[in-house]
């Protein structure tokens, strides 16, 4: 069997420290700014940050909710803010004392060849006012090397709960309806399952917001009778997100069972699960009105009226109205209706035309069977441009809407399925070619699909109608602008109505360094790339940047702002100028095998760029593969010091035979000119700096008997456990029973084997109550030395419990 490698080193210092990077304990590197300033220039590696999920995800109005960001490379404190009404956060997230780590099933090649990353926990607070709107808010953070893209988090009404999350086989937990339960599908295979008390008659309803959050979780739901029997199950109600309704058919309690549809799971799996017996509308008819007139709604659901609703539509401004309908004596879910100035029309009944509609006109109808086409007929004058726009998707429809205008002769004249990548609702502008008659189209992309929830508005506007004006559009909510360095920021104006003239771009008064070039739209045109540069003695900072465009327009000047395309909309952007790196960690290429449970060695060395400060290495935030459990130590390399070595801990169950590579990041605080700190850092996936072994089976084995054991209160339970030793392995073999959190009521004494003895007797002890849940086996780990550094092995025993 090969032995651990190990080299020589020379002018290594001895006084390494193993302690944690904290900021209160870094000291100033000894390099001035000027100088570094010059290094700087010619080679850059900043680690940008990056967040995988917020949870929980959501919360009540008129609670404070505690949470955890996942992210990379966000150090010790970093800024955060959440933007819109009624919500207060912490304006800094710290470091939580731990990130929540279940390993799971083991990850078998070649799905353990993937890249993945590895969030550190930051730890906040929010407090939701208690008339806050409901929906959702936006949040971001920010390092000195950069700003994160926003997420969302969710403020509901209802009452929550938040998992407690533990390892092992899913263990039932019982909740009170209404309720919405924040969880996440973690580890991999995962299964959470809830289970509430059902009334026979009654029907519930059960929605997933996962996908819709950012979230990589594709669920499936299933929902279980007290005779766990499978009622009813849902993949994809809406979008990737589970939706599902049933109605009980008798008393008792019923499970809710919810997973990734491909089994998947990990910390950045989070869910929202609302489950409630109340009012709840999946669709209405029409999508929207007049404005300030009034409307009938039809509503499909569970537990509505079965007669339309009547209500009269606001005299506010905007395209779109969301409300709650009272319901009952209960509100029911948010309802988003979209708002006119034109004459309504319906497919059916008494708003339906009779003859050619005359333009402009809203039309309102729904793909209510498979395979339906609706056709419209309009008429209109020659030479008059329109606007034929489907909103159905944006509304909460369903419906993937493709749209086609033909002539009196059945000829083609445009036809548009999506109006962006993004966007399933249609749109297309057409010049009317003669006077007369013409037929448009409406239908769903997928011929197999339609029902109540298919409904549409076809808005047709003339563009003579419309005001000459413009909008503007940010690309992103976000950007990272490196001292030094120029990016490119793509303003989009659409233009309405006859309106073709310039857009002068601002952005305000900007600070000393940052400069904008190119920023103006120009006639005729739609985008302008607007180059942003930030100067090498730019200030380190975060910018609230604000696009404005200007535009004569007639004989009046009009000013709008730009504005975020994704709702909650923003008017601005955030604009990190950020420091870059000037040390990087150099290794060379170098593979061995290494047995699994061992400690293995790679040296290192320091190309500081001029940065003569102390440096904190550890395994890096995001990984080029899946570690499978390889751990190692933060740990400090004096100022001026320019090679280390670096130690990693195999796990005892790790995969032989495969090739494990991992990488390591470098941490150090720089000094800017006007004396502020900033916290860097640089990780590479290079194959020379990456950590290469090739995993071999183990040197120390631990095997317990009996393999299973009864849990009695108050009994102890005598265990057998037989120990191998390999080559180089004589020493004694401490023996000691490793529990999970989640499970009570047991503990054992560690117990040491002596040399050249294999066989020891433990015993395993089990409380008086609270035994459990025992959902997952014990580990009995050994651990023993070899050249100074600890090799384990680990044994696992089931326990059943005593009926």
């Amino acid at each position: 069997m090969p032995t651990i490698r190990r080299r020589d080193f020379h002018h290594m210092p001895a006084n390494y420290q193993h302690n944690p990077l904290t900021s209160q304990r870094v000291p100033i590197g000894s390099l001035t700014f000027c100088l570094l300033l010059l290094l700087v220039q010619e080679c850059s590696f900043a680690d940008t940050p990056s967040i995988s999920y917020i949870f929980p995800a959501g919360g009540q109005r008129g609670t404070s909710v505690a949470f955890h960001v996942g992210g990379h490379y966000l150090h010790e404190v970093c800024p955060f803010e959440m933007l819109g009404p009624g919500v207060t956060a912490t304006p800094q997230l710290h470091r939580a004392p731990r990130t929540v780590w279940f390993e799971g099933p083991p990850v078998r090649w070649p799905a353990s060849q993937a890249r993945e990353n590895y969030p550190k926990d930051q730890a906040g607070a929010v407090t939701i006012a208690a008339d806050a709107p409901l929906g959702e808010r936006r949040f971001r953070l920010w390092t000195s090397q950069g700003v994160v893209p926003t997420m969302k988090f969710v403020v509901g009404d209802l009452p929550e709960i938040v998992e407690r999350e533990t390892d092992g086989k899913p263990v039932p937990v019982g909740v009170q309806l209404p309720v919405t339960i924040n969880g996440r599908i973690f580890p991999r295979e995962d299964v959470d399952i809830w289970t509430f008390p059902a009334e026979s008659g009654r029907s519930y309803t059960c929605e997933v917001t996962a996908s819709r959050l950012g979230s990589p979780l594709d669920s499936r739901l299933e929902i279980l009778d007290p005779a766990g029997r499978r009622i009813a199950e849902n993949v994809d109600g809406k979008e990737s997100d589970s939706f599902l309704q049933f109605t009980a058919a008798v008393d008792g309690e019923h499970q809710v069972r919810i997973h990734d549809i491909n089994f998947g799971g990990l910390q950045h799996y989070v869910y929202r699960l609302t489950i409630h017996g109340g009012p709840h509308i999946n669709s209405v008819f029409p999508l929207g009105g007049r404005r300030g007139k009034p409307l009938k709604l039809q509503l499909a659901g569970v537990n509505l009226p079965e007669q339309e609703v009547s209500f009269r539509l606001p005299e506010e401004p905007g395209e779109t109205w969301t409300d709650r309908l009272p319901i009952d004596g209960s509100l029911s879910n948010a309802v988003n209706l979209d708002l006119s100035d034109l004459p309504e029309y319906q497919e059916r009944g008494s708003d339906k035309p009779r003859e050619a509609v005359s333009l402009p006109a809203v039309l309102n109808g729904r793909i209510l069977e498979p395979g339906e086409e609706d056709v419209w007929k309009i008429r209109a004058a020659q030479g008059e441009k329109y606007t034929f726009e489907i909103r159905a998707a944006q509304l909460g429809s369903r419906l993937d809407s493709v749209l086609t205008v033909r002539d009196s002769s059945g000829k083609v004249l445009g036809e548009n399925d999506n109006s962006s990548a993004t966007e399933a609702d249609s749109r297309l502008e057409l010049t009317i070619p003669v006077d007369g008659d013409f037929s448009v189209t409406v239908k769903d992309r997928a011929p197999r699909r339609g029902g109540p929830e298919f409904a549409y508005r076809l808005v047709i506007a003339r563009h003579a109608d419309q005001e000459p004006d413009f909008r503007l559009k940010l690309p992103a909510d976000s950007l990272t602008l490196e001292r030094g360095k120029k990016v490119k920021l793509a303003i989009e104006a659409e233009r309405i109505g006859s309106f073709t003239g310039a857009v002068q771009l601002s952005f305000g008064e900007l600070p000393q360094g940052i400069t904008v070039a190119d920023a103006v739209i120009p006639e005729g045109k739609s985008k302008a790339e607007v180059k942003l540069k930030a100067e090498s003695t730019a200030k380190i900072q975060p910018l609230h940047l604000k696009c404005t465009g200007s535009a004569r327009i007639g004989d009046q000047d009009v000013v709008r702002s730009a504005f975020t395309t994704e709702e909650p909309v923003l008017d601005h952007l955030l604009l990190a100028v950020s420091m870059p790196t000037p040390f990087k960690v150099v290794g060379a290429f170098e593979t061995n095998y290494v047995s699994r449970g061992a400690t293995y060695f790679r040296r290192y060395r320091l190309e500081r760029g001029g940065f003569e400060g102390p440096l904190w290495i550890s395994l890096a935030d995001r990984q080029i593969r899946h570690l499978q459990g390889i751990t190692g130590p933060t740990i400090r390399v004096p100022a001026g010091v320019s090679e280390f070595e670096y130690q990693i801990k195999l796990p005892p169950w790790m995969q032989a035979a495969r090739t494990s590579r991992s990488c390591v990041m470098a941490v150090g605080v720089i000094t800017d000119a006007d004396g502020s700190r900033h916290k860097v850092s640089y990780t590479s996936d290079a194959a020379d700096d990456q950590i290469i072994m090739m995993v071999t089976t183990e040197y120390l084995s631990v095997e317990a008997f009996p393999k299973s054991v009864l849990a009695s209160p108050g009994k102890s339970v005598p265990l057998r456990v037989k120990v191998g030793r390999g080559k180089g392995l004589s020493g004694p073999v401490r023996l000691e029973l490793r529990v999970p959190e989640h499970i009570r009521g047991v503990a054992a004494r560690d117990v040491v084997l002596p040399p050249n003895e294999s066989e020891i007797e433990m015993s395993v002890t089990f409380a008086d109550d609270e035994l459990g849940p025992f959902n997952m086996p014990l580990v009995i780990r050994g651990t023993a030395q070899r050249e100074g550094h600890p090799y384990t092995a680990e044994g696992k025993i089931e326990v059943v419990m005593d009926e």
